[in-house]
This record gives C-alpha cells, sequence and structure tokens, in this order.
C-alpha cells in the first residue's frame, strides 16, 4: 500500500512516526514521510507544497502524528489533503488522538490509540487484501452512516526487539525548509535539526510508572489498565545494533540522547551495568538521560558515568507543598539536592525541569524552588515551561473544575514553552548562570523598586551572553565534555582548598 506519513512535530525526529514508517517499508509498503519543522503557523504557499507532495505520492493511507498543540494544523491540512484525495483514508496516531479520539474523529476517518506499529500494519496488509478493517483493535472508524465504530485498545506489545528501529529513508522523506518543500537528505538533516544533527534521540523503554497529573503518562497507566505490563524494554543487544548503526551511517553524531521517561527505573536485574559495559565497548560517546531522584545512587551512576554519561535530566517542577498535593510527585526537593551531589562526584552535569505559571503555586513555591537550585550542585542546565492544562490528564479535569481553563492554558496553545516574565520567574530562569549570592540578593531585594532593573541588566549583560556560549560550545558534544571536565576539575581544586563556607544569605521562605 502507499502511504503518506506527516509529522506535526516542530522538529525533525527519529522517534514516534519515524517507528511506524520503518515498519511499514520493512514489511512490503511504500511510506512517504513529510516533516514540517516550523513553529509559527504555516503560510499558505507552504500548505500548498506540502499537500501537492502528499497528492503526487497518491497515497491510499494519510497518516498524521500530532500532540495537543497540533491539532489545529492536523485539520487544516487533513481538510486540504482530504480534498484533493477524496478516497485516501486519513488516520490520525499520537498523544492526542490516543486521549482525545472523540475530538479527532470528528475530523479523521481512523483513530489509532496508543502504540501504532502493529494495527497500522494491520490496516494495511487487510485492505491490500481487499478484506474489511473495521475490526482491528486500537482503531476508530468513522463509519458511512456518521457513527463511530470504537475498538477495544489493544494489549500492548510487549516484546520491543521485534520491531526496527527507526531509520530515515533519504529517497522517501521530504521537508519543508525555507519556504518550500525539498527532498531531507542527511546533509540537509545535518543542517536543520538542533545543534547541527550532532544530538541523536533513542528510546530504549516504553511507559512510566508515575502518575504525575500534568502528564499523558496518568492516563495512559488508566487506559492500559489490564492490558500488559506498563514499562517495556528493548534488549541491550537490540540497542547496541541501533546505536552502532547511527555512528556508521550517521557520522555527524557526537551525542546520544536516550528519551526514556526514566531511563533508571531498570536498577534491579543489573541492567544499567550490563547497558554501560556494552556501550563504553560499542559505541563510546557522550550521552545523556532522564530519571527521577530516587534511582539516583552511587552504584548506578558510577558505570553510567564511566561509559560516557554527560547529563541527567529530572523535573524538579514545582515546591514540595504543589509537588505532593497537585502534581502527586512524591520526590522531595531534599533528594534533588542530595542526587545532584552524586551526579557531582561523578562529573555528571544536572539537567532540571521547573514548571511556572501555575495558579495552584504562590510566591512561597517558587521562592522554594530557587531556595534548591542555590543548593543543587553546578553546573546545572534549567528547562522552564508554564504550566498547560492539556486534555483529559487529571490536571485538566482539576483545571475545569475550578474554572483555570483560560488565557491558552487548554493546551491547544503552542505558548507553554513561553513562561511570563515576572521578576521571579526571571530569576528562576537566570539562576543557573547567577552565582548563589547573586540570586539571594535578588531574593532579598525583592520588593525593592529598583530591584527588576538590576536583575534585566544582569540578565542583558551577563546572563544572556553566557547562554548564548554556552550553547555554541554545547553543539560541539565532544567540546562541551572538554569544557565541562576542566569546570569540574577546578572546582574540586578550589573545594578543597576553601575554607568551610558561612552562609552568606539565608533565603526567608516564612510569611511570604
Amino acid at each position: 500500500m502507499r502511504v503518506s506519513m506527516l509529522s506535526m512535530l516542530h522538529e525533525v525526529n527519529p522517534l514516534g512516526m519515524q517507528h511506524v514508517a520503518t515498519y511499514l517499508e520493512e514489511q512490503g509498503h511504500d511510506v512517504e514521510v513529510y516533516w514540517q519543522p516550523k513553529e509559527e503557523d504555516l503560510t499558505q504557499s507552504e500548505l500548498t507544497q506540502i499537500v501537492d507532495r502528499v497528492v503526487a505520492h497518491d497515497p491510499k493511507l494519510v497518516g498524521f502524528a500530532l500532540m495537543t498543540i497540533h491539532f489545529h494544523r492536523a485539520k487544516q491540512l487533513t481538510e486540504m489533503i482530504r480534498a484533493r484525495l477524496p478516497e485516501a483514508k486519513i488516520i490520525w496516531g499520537g498523544i492526542h488522538p490516543t486521549l482525545s479520539p472523540e475530538e479527532c474523529i470528528d475530523v479523521a476517518d481512523i483513530v489509532c490509540r496508543g502504540d501504532g506499529e502493529d494495527v497500522t500494519l494491520q490496516y494495511c496488509n487487510t485492505v491490500d487484501r481487499g478484506e474489511d478493517p473495521t475490526s482491528i483493535p486500537s482503531l476508530w472508524f468513522r463509519m458511512p452512516d456518521g457513527s463511530v465504530k470504537k475498538n477495544e485498545i489493544q494489549n500492548l506489545p510487549d516484546d520491543l526487539d521485534k520491531y526496527p528501529f527507526p531509520k530515515f529513508n533519504w529517497d522517501k522523506s521530504w521537508m519543508l525548509w525555507k519556504g518550500g518543500v525539498q527532498r531531507l537528505t542527511a546533509e540537509l538533516y545535518a543542517e536543520s535539526v538542533p545543534r547541527r544533527g550532532q544530538i541523536y534521540d533513542i528510546m530504549i523503554t516504553r511507559g512510566c510508572p508515575l502518575v504525575c497529573t500534568y502528564c499523558c503518562n496518568a492516563s495512559f497507566i488508566k487506559l492500559y489498565q489490564g492490558k500488559g505490563k506498563i514499562l517495556r524494554s528493548r534488549s541491550t543487544e537490540n540497542v547496541m545494533e541501533e546505536l552502532k548503526w547511527v555512528r556508521k551511517n550517521y557520522p555527524f553524531v557526537g551525542m546520544f540522547n536516550i528519551q526514556d521517561d526514566i531511563f533508571l527505573v531498570r536498577t534491579k536485574d543489573n541492567w544499567i551495568g550490563e547497558f554501560a559495559s556494552a556501550y563504553k565497548k560499542n559505541v563510546d560517546l557522550p550521552f545523556a538521560c532522564k530519571s527521577t531522584p530516587n534511582y539516583v545512587s552511587e552504584e548506578v551512576i558510577a558505570p553510567l558515568a564511566e561509559a560516557g554519561l554527560q547529563h541527567m535530566q529530572m523535573g524538579i517542577e514545582g515546591s514540595d507543598r504543589v509537588n505532593w498535593e497537585v502534581y502527586k510527585r512524591r520526590v522531595s526537593h531534599e533528594e534533588f539536592i542530595q542526587a545532584s551531589e552524586i551526579l557531582w562526584r561523578h562529573n555528571v552535569a544536572g539537567r532540571y525541569d521547573i514548571i511556572l505559571d501555575d495558579p495552584y503555586s504562590n510566591d512561597a513555591d517558587t521562592l522554594q524552588i530557587l531556595d534548591t537550585l542555590t543548593k543543587i550542585r553546578r553546573p546545572y542546565w534549567l528547562q522552564c515551561f508554564s504550566l498547560t492544562f492539556f486534555p483529559n490528564t487529571p490536571i485538566y479535569d482539576m483545571g475545569e473544575r475550578d474554572g483555570l481553563l483560560n488565557n491558552g492554558k487548554d493546551g491547544y496553545s503552542t505558548q507553554y514553552g513561553h513562561v511570563n516574565p515576572t521578576y521571579l520567574n526571571r530569576l528562576v530562569i537566570y539562576s543557573q548562570r547567577l552565582p548563589n549570592k547573586g540570586v539571594k540578593f535578588f531574593i532579598k531585594h525583592k520588593d525593592k523598586k529598583w530591584a527588576p532593573a538590576l536583575l534585566e541588566a544582569a540578565i542583558t549583560g551577563y546572563c544572556e551572553p553566557m547562554q548564548r556560549l554556552i550553547s555554541k560550545i554545547a553543539a560541539y558534544p565532544r567540546l562541551m565534555v572538554a569544557v565541562k571536565t576542566v569546570y569540574f576539575n577546578t572546582m574540586r581544586v578550589v573545594a578543597r582548598h576553601s575554607k568551610p563556607k558561612k552562609e552568606w544569605m539565608q533565603i526567608d521562605l516564612a510569611g511570604v
């Protein structure tokens, strides 16, 4: 079957849709893939060029992979493609169709819920045989009479090794780039993706055991109750096969980013040690991963650091109060501080996620975040997000109950990465560049009229130039490793020759 697959992501990425595309292609189907790495609205010319390219392939099935923020663009492209290819079936898959199928089936002909490899292949094979596909599990169908056939979601596939790892087929890939649609080549990929293609994303484990209220995983766990294991992982041999293939075929890649929600979750069967040994032997490139601090220990971090672990991403998110009462995250700030000490001892930098603009938070909560940021080990990086109520997540129900779904907070806006520039928010965002004494100084004087102007001067005069320099260094993983190693070694020398520190200024969290 001829299939066209459109990624709604604002970047070219091997995860998700590319897994399905590679699987279909290796099973004999003719698949073209289209990327549109542009966050802003597409122009009419860009939309038309994408549709023209899809029409030229003349597919029988057109697939869209989308999250909530992509809904309106996917709807626009769907309507344009349907007008040109009325006989083709249009299927939507991804996080938003999985959690909001009722909304999506009003636009698409078919909605795929959950993992898409098996059911999409089954659909293509069934239609090619001339048989009725409307009983395939995990798929919803809009029927000719207007009704919707809702098939029960399939059991979660346990054997991930049976799926091929994602491969870009340069002859069958297209990308919107600089206003026009052109063939995606290895050279264009390296030019267009962040950090010149040097950082490559890979997934080893699917699923997350946490039920954070703002995240889709809480809803996935409920959706798949009784449908198999939520956490499923590839074998070490299978992972090494992909990593070695990428090293050989994408020579510009200099670092791997493991995108598992919690990479360290498999600590009980010595899988981490097995992975670290195999990675050092077969790959020997810097890598990064994600975790929560309760999985961070000397026994786990030591072999990973030896294998090349450079930084670990963890979500501090809100204050202890907000994390426990609102987000249902059973991890304390003290655990983050302790985890940062372990990472520091092994030259691993922290990368921390923070949620701001939360209507359930107050200044005291933000001050606790700042207090923690002055206590965790440097160097660290921050990613700050504006709390967004994504549909069919627990926090969406809370926000709907409390009348908070307004001002672009409902998940359909692309503004979740744009934080309101309040004084404390700005201080959080740039705390990674300001010295701890500076952070405490700006907290102490936060009610002074001159404080915002002085903070802005520090940001524009020092923090932002330093941020740009570090971003340039980070585009070259090996240079980044060298610079970070020098930094860690210098800090250790300083620490050995320093007198015991006196507390320069306490952050007063009381009475705020």
